[in-house]
């Protein structure tokens, strides 16, 4: 554990949001920032858990139940709910967030219900090979932190995560610096031992690949 992971990829974000601007790499950024109800075993590909402890699906395929980990926090410490899900879904939704992509896969589903004993649960309008991938891997968001914001503003600062990381410093146009988090919530877990062990992440930006290339010759990029 320690040290820093200095890495290119690509040109200065017009966003780190991922849900505002699709590409690799608000996918990769965001994706360490946040996290989803479930996750896949890298070596069989099947469904894990992840916020969610647990989760169902119906005889019939269609109604898909999760019940979320007690031990799940965000980095204030408050405790990742149902609600966080449900305000998740709703603002990826609404109509006037430029989230196109991610409303299309959700828009399969109708809206979710809360349960009386903390569980969220979909039911999908229609039968989809694609459905518990969707509403199981769409990252969560903490409805405390954000509620009341205008969402398609929100690109650079997100101060409350749920992931391994938060944001340390970001210039635009140069780079962006990851802090990995000593109070990540799931860190004790067993499939959190061995990985995310670099202290920081840099990304560096470069509008040309070739002045990226150059840096990584002269050592200043580790991998590229």
């Amino acid at each position: 554990p320690g040290g820093t992971f200095v890495s290119y990829l690509g040109p200065s974000p017009k966003s780190l949001n991922y849900y505002l601007d699709n590409n690799v790499m608000s996918a990769q950024i965001f994706g360490l920032l946040y996290e989803t109800l479930l996750s896949r075993d890298p070596e069989t590909l099947e469904y894990v858990p992840w916020l969610a402890k647990r989760w169902t699906v119906s005889e019939d395929g269609l109604v898909f139940t999760f019940w979320l980990d007690e031990k799940a926090r965000w980095s204030d410490g408050k405790p990742v709910s149902a609600a966080d899900v449900l305000w998740t879904y709703d603002t990826l939704l609404d109509p006037k967030n430029l989230t196109g992509p991610i409303r299309y896969q959700l828009s399969r589903m109708e809206r979710p219900e809360i349960l009386e004993d903390g569980g969220i649960r979909f039911r999908a309008k229609t039968l989809h090979w694609e459905n518990l991938s969707a509403v199981g891997e769409f990252l969560i968001l903490p409805k405390h932190a954000f509620q009341g914001k205008d969402f398609n503003l929100l690109n650079f600062e997100f101060p409350v995560v749920s992931g391994p990381y938060r944001i340390r410093e970001f210039q635009e146009g140069q780079y962006l610096l990851l802090e990995k988090r000593a109070d990540y919530w799931r860190r004790a877990y067993p499939a959190c031992q061995g990985v995310n062990n670099f202290q920081f992440l840099k990304m560096r930006f470069f509008e040309d690949q070739q002045n990226a290339f150059d840096a990584f010759k002269k050592g200043e990029i580790d991998v590229m």
